[in-house]
């Protein structure tokens, strides 16, 4: 049979193993706390600074995949297309007018 001394030390050791694993427990929460703060602030500020360079070219029915290509290869993406003619009235040929844009 266990002494009371023994008791008391047993309950002790016990309180303090569940204080180590309360600390562990409120430094982990303090942790991921911080941690989604600063991305919470940070991320948007990062999105923020993304600078873009626009340009738009027409591309006769034909070309338009060369074209596409070759912005391409030079780090331009594409943002939009529509159909368009060149000239003004029935005259103007058909084809492509391409926005793009790239990172500055």
């Amino acid at each position: 049979m266990a002494t009371e001394f023994e008791i008391v030390r047993d309950h002790l050791h016990y309180i303090e193993r569940s204080q180590r694993r309360l600390v562990t427990l409120a430094l982990v929460a303090m942790l991921l706390a911080v941690g989604a703060i600063a991305w919470h602030f940070l991320a948007p500020a990062e999105a923020q600074r993304v600078r873009w360079e626009y340009r738009i070219e027409f591309f006769l029915e034909g070309a338009v995949a060369t074209g596409l290509n070759t912005a391409g290869e030079s780090g331009w993406e594409v943002v939009d297309v529509r159909r368009a003619r060149t000239g003004s009235g029935e005259s103007g040929e058909w084809g492509s007018e391409v926005v793009f844009r790239r990172r500055r």
